[in-house]
This record gives C-alpha cells, structure tokens and sequence, in this order.
C-alpha cells in the first residue's frame, strides 16, 4: 500500500478530485480517514451472501477502485450475479478494471 502524502507539504488549494495521484494512495487514505472501513466492507460484503439469489443484479454506487467488489467476488465465489460497479472517477474505474480484469 502506498502511503498518502498528498497534503503533507503546502500547495495551492484546489477542490478534491479522484485523480491518478489519490487512486495511488487511496487505500492509506480510506483506511485513516474512515474508522472500520475493511470490516465495513467486509460485513456489507456478508450482507450481500445473506440475501443473495441466483442471477442477482448488484450495484456498487461509487465503487472507488473495487475494494467492496472484490471482497463480495471473494465471498461469492461459484455464485452466479452480476455486478455493476459504478464511479464517477474514470481513474478509478481504470485501477478497478486493473485489479479486477473482469470487470
């Protein structure tokens, strides 16, 4: 994991983005900035088993660069649903299709 120095040192103010330099550090960056996020993702991932049926359609709205999507492909494995992982950030979207090819 690569560790988040975006805002270490100073530099001008610009609205947050999620760009190439934040998908490189998100993980650091998700993890110290939202308490519990793994088991997080892990519980929803457990919910998603919980209820599942055969052929299930799942959205994944703001779906970062997969981090739910890959723990429910973990959790699901020889299940047969469909999942629909959705972003904004086309950067995102990219490390996603590159962790996960078959996305």
């Amino acid at each position: 994991m690569t560790h988040d120095k975006i805002y270490s040192h100073p530099q001008p103010v610009s609205p947050f983005e999620f760009n190439e330099r934040v998908v490189e550090v998100f993980d650091d960056m998700i993890t110290r900035s939202v308490p519990l996020y793994r088991e997080s993702l892990l519980r929803q991932a457990q919910l998603a088993c919980h209820f599942y049926q055969p052929g299930t359609r799942i959205y994944d709205l703001g779906c970062s660069h997969g981090n739910f999507g890959l723990e429910l492909l973990r959790q699901m494995e020889g299940r047969s649903f469909h999942l629909e992982a959705i972003d904004s950030s086309a950067p995102m979207l990219e490390q996603y299709r590159h962790l996960d090819p078959s996305f």
